[in-house]
């Protein structure tokens, strides 16, 4: 690759005010999804990548985490992992 070709590479990952630009791909099907449902599958989907690379702790002792609730729906208790 010749100077060039890097140079327009590299502009082509910048914004118009020379910020990066980062590209992650999302997954669109996952096991368990439910289209009926779409911010719970959204929360559910950014709890559990979230799980992947962080621990949630209370007082400094870790906690395992099954599932959460929404604020204005406190009844109903939404699985974060769906069983198979």
């Amino acid at each position: 690759m010749n100077p060039s070709d890097e140079k327009e590479e590299a502009n082509n990952q910048l914004d118009e005010k020379g910020d990066y630009i980062f590209r992650f791909r999302i997954d669109s099907q996952r096991e368990g999804n439910n289209p009926d449902e779409p911010l719970v599958d959204l929360v559910r989907c950014q709890l559990a990548d979230l799980l992947k690379v962080a621990v949630l702790t209370y007082n400094g002792k870790r906690v395992k985490v099954t599932g959460f609730q929404f604020l204005n729906d406190t009844e109903r208790e939404h699985e974060i992992w769906v069983s198979k």
